[in-house]
């Protein structure tokens, strides 16, 4: 297909089943159990598994040549990759510290990852149909899981999500700077966009931040990000309180 861009057609089409999926979740939601909150959280996991492994496959096969080379760009390690590492996490282990830090982490930083994504996704559309509907499954899955995670009540509201989810995001950020040190470039290979001289293309964040020397562009990267995350569990305790 023609490349979409961000506010042409596909992107409104998907912004529509989003909100109609969204509407869905809120209306007919009904009292939640830890069998049902297990299988959505390993199912959600599966399906962005799937179809991650597609884009892998597409991603390092040229038709034109018919070769095979892994694409280091599509590596998944990145933010919003997150949420397949710990969604089957949060599916195996008991309720505890570890799988409530987790779920803060999705409920929130999860949350401003996909919702960046999906308000302005021009750097997540390529021409293939299919790794664009991937991409669009998955930023809208992790916003909807953010959102269940609220409403069931197994996330708090307000500082305490934050201060629950911190350390996940710290562990995070620090695992993908140690990769990007030991075997980034700064381009296709640039783990959560936080390699040395690498090219920041993070939704939102790149317009404010990518021109600043890079200690600086790195402060205010992980600043952004937790003052966003903060901002929506401040935003569902609001939604909680009406």
């Amino acid at each position: 297909m023609p490349e979409p861009h961000s506010f042409g057609w596909f992107h409104f089409l998907w912004l529509g089943l989003f909100a109609l999926a969204l509407f869905l979740l809120v209306r007919f939601y009904k009292k939640d159990s830890e069998r049902v909150f297990k299988r959505f959280s390993l199912w959600l996991g599966v399906i962005m598994w799937a179809l991650d492994i597609y884009k892998q496959l597409v991603f390092s096969y040229d038709a034109a040549t018919d070769e095979w080379a892994y694409a280091w760009s599509s590596f998944p390690f990145q933010f919003c990759s997150m949420p397949m590492y710990f969604l089957p996490a949060v599916a195996f282990l008991k309720d505890g510290k570890l799988r409530r830090a987790l779920c803060a982490f999705l409920a929130t930083y999860g949350f401003v990852g996909g919702f960046a994504v999906m308000l302005y996704p021009e750097t997540v559309f390529v021409s293939t149909i299919g790794v664009n509907i991937q991409t669009t499954v998955h930023h809208g899955g992790m916003v909807l899981y953010a959102v269940y995670l609220f409403l069931t009540k197994r996330v708090k509201t307000g500082f305490c999500a934050l201060k629950s989810a911190l350390p996940v995001f710290a562990v995070s950020c620090m695992a993908a700077l140690l990769l990007n040190l030991l075997y980034g470039d700064g381009n296709a290979f640039n783990m959560f966009f936080i390699a040395p001289g690498g090219e920041y293309i993070v939704p939102i964040v790149h317009f404010i931040f990518s021109r600043l020397p890079y200690i600086v562009y790195l402060v205010c990267y992980l600043v952004f990000f937790t003052l966003a995350a903060h901002l929506v569990a401040v935003f569902f305790k609001i939604f909680e309180k009406k």
